[in-house]
């Protein structure tokens, strides 16, 4: 049950419309981006081609998270100047490369599962790309609240 205000005394459930999600949202976001070209093959082009310039803009982002991540690292590593671990000299940026490369993994397991719904029909690109899309506009969000948290933290 979700509560539509957590002060003492004003329990009560919240109408719906209430809680959008991320991903409705992104979803809704998605399906307005093409949502007046024909025929499908266009259709699915252009949303090739809008899931192309967000993957762009995540790969735009990357070293900017890593250069944020390697300073603080480096900030980091001058308390503890004894050590030869090189993991333990650089784990934000360790990570934030772990991270990215399972994102990557990631995207083409979960698009390839969106796109078999359609099962090898006509739209099986189209979700796939829709699919691409919306997976790379959260990760530039997740790449910018980890810049944000990494350089909140220095």
């Amino acid at each position: 049950m979700f509560l539509a205000n957590c002060a003492p005394g004003q329990e009560g459930e919240a109408p719906p419309e209430t809680f959008a999600t991320a991903s409705a949202a992104t979803s809704s976001d998605e399906t307005q981006d093409c949502a007046d070209i024909t025929p499908n093959s266009a259709y699915t082009e252009c949303f090739r081609q809008r899931a192309l310039a967000a993957l762009d803009d995540v790969a735009a982002e990357l070293p900017k998270a890593r250069t944020l991540a390697e300073a603080a690292d480096a900030e980091y590593s001058r308390y503890a100047p004894d050590s030869t671990n090189a993991d333990d000299k650089m784990p934000l940026a360790r990570h934030l490369a772990m991270s990215h490369q399972n994102w990557t993994r990631y995207v083409e397991g979960q698009c390839e599962l969106e796109s078999t719904a359609a099962h090898g029909g006509s739209g099986t690109d189209t979700l796939r790309q829709k699919c691409r899309l919306r997976l790379a506009r959260l990760r530039l969000e997740e790449l910018r609240s980890a810049e944000a948290l990494i350089d909140g933290n220095r």
